[in-house]
């Protein structure tokens, strides 16, 4: 297969993993429809749509260096991992925003990484101080 095919082949996934990252963020969008009227709605979905696409640009820049890889079955595999994380990312950004109202960051992230703290018998020794 030509280079330039697998060039075009990755440009319409490109398209449609930008479309997929828009309709999940429509579900936080669409939290509470009352609080968006003209040009605040007006705002909210064109920027929805334009960080959803570049967001999604920059995911496929980083995916781009899998478009040389020889063989259709490994490439597709490794597309379809790779955007599945970039989903599953999404997906849980989505979620966190539509609870706390606030995106995944650095401190959440570190949160979740670190997992439960246990104090050292040295420290417990001297709490009970």
């Amino acid at each position: 297969m030509l280079l330039r095919h697998r060039f075009h082949q990755f440009g319409w996934l490109v398209l449609i993993n930008s479309l997929c990252s828009i309709l999940i963020t429509i579900n936080v969008v669409n939290t509470n429809p009352a609080d968006y009227q003209g040009l605040t709605l007006f705002y909210v979905s064109v920027s929805t749509w334009s960080h959803m696409a570049l967001l999604t640009a920059l995911v496929s820049i980083v995916a781009m260096p899998l478009v040389w890889l020889q063989s259709n079955k490994v490439r597709s595999v490794c597309f379809a991992l790779f955007y599945a994380l970039f989903f599953v990312a999404l997906i849980a950004n989505s979620l966190c925003f539509e609870l706390y109202k606030f995106h995944i960051n650095g401190v959440i992230v570190d949160m979740l990484l670190a997992g439960p703290k246990l104090l050292s018998s040295r420290q417990l020794h001297g709490l009970k101080r």
